[in-house]
């Protein structure tokens, strides 16, 4: 599904449009790795 579902719940549900989204469902394999180097950086930008 092009865009994916989450692009139409930023939108129904009136998110910010400068929302970070990961859309693994279209990544097959690959989302995991994705994910991972998504946290990091999540991490690194907001530590404890």
């Amino acid at each position: 599904m092009i865009p994916s579902v989450d692009g139409y719940l930023v939108n129904s549900l009136k998110m910010k449009q400068n929302i970070v989204r990961l859309p693994v469902t279209e990544m097959g394999c690959a989302a995991g790795v994705s994910g991972i180097i998504y946290a990091n950086n999540f991490l690194k930008a907001n530590p404890w």
